[in-house]
């Protein structure tokens, strides 16, 4: 069994039993990842590309949410990456309701006030 802080095992048991994940497919680096992410109280994870950052911030984002309390994420990522979040969204967070935010700045104003718990984004649509 992996090392996990005291505080991540009662929040990766209810992970493993709302989502029906087996844990133990996520890498022991990884870890290192979703552990940062649970125990802050706000965070950027940054990594070289290929090593699972989506599903690092996805296992994090579903266990704050089902543990902590946590209601609202804003993912922003490249827009070439976001079929991508939702797509490992639904495999990694699926009790999570997310939104992608597309269209004008006043759709996507409105698209936030919608009753989603996840929305994502693109770095140009923050950027205007």
């Amino acid at each position: 069994m992996r090392e996990y802080s005291n505080n991540m095992i009662p929040a990766l048991e209810i992970f493993r039993k709302k989502t029906g994940h087996d844990i133990e497919t996520v890498r022991p680096y990884q870890w290192v990842g979703i552990s940062f992410l649970f125990n802050s109280n706000s965070a950027l994870l940054a990594d070289e590309m290929g090593l699972g950052k989506t599903v690092q911030t996805l296992v994090a984002a579903q266990m704050l949410f089902l543990n902590m309390g946590v209601n609202r994420i804003l993912i922003v990522c490249p827009a070439s990456l976001c079929l991508n979040w939702e797509r490992e969204s639904k495999k990694w967070a699926p009790t999570l309701r997310f939104c992608r935010i597309n269209g004008n700045t006043q759709n996507r104003h409105a698209q936030l006030a919608l009753p989603f718990n996840m929305w994502i984004c693109s770095y140009e649509q923050i950027r205007n």
